[in-house]
């Protein structure tokens, strides 16, 4: 009956023992818990900013994009009014030339008359 008595209470001191570790891993467990909710708060907070982050990169994207088209548009137009203008003057050059031309032609035609 001493065996079994000792036996018991050996039993008894290691059940409160587990039950004492029982009920640390529990409160680790909650912590755990508590931890891991408050880490999926700050994973879904950087999941907003990222998405507002591809936002606003993609909004500035678009808004340089149409910059560049517009300078583009405004630069071609620049270059075909400056090669008109070209064009304009290379037509001058010529009939001044001719003119020119025309001129010494009658002044050598005066000077071979004379």
């Amino acid at each position: 009956a001493c065996e079994r008595a000792g036996g018991m209470s050996e039993s008894a001191r290691r059940i409160e023992e587990l039950e004492g570790q029982n009920a640390e891993l529990e409160q680790v467990s909650r912590q755990l818990e508590s931890r891991n909710a408050e880490l999926e708060k700050l994973l879904h907070a950087s999941e907003d900013r990222v998405a507002r982050c591809e936002l606003e990169a993609q909004e500035m994207y678009e808004t340089a994009n149409a910059q560049l088209q517009k300078s583009l548009e405004l630069a071609n137009e620049r270059i075909g009014q400056l090669e008109r203008e070209n064009g304009t003057i290379a037509l001058s050059l010529t009939v001044l030339a001719a003119k020119l031309e025309g001129s010494e032609l009658l002044q050598s035609t005066e000077e071979f008359l004379k």
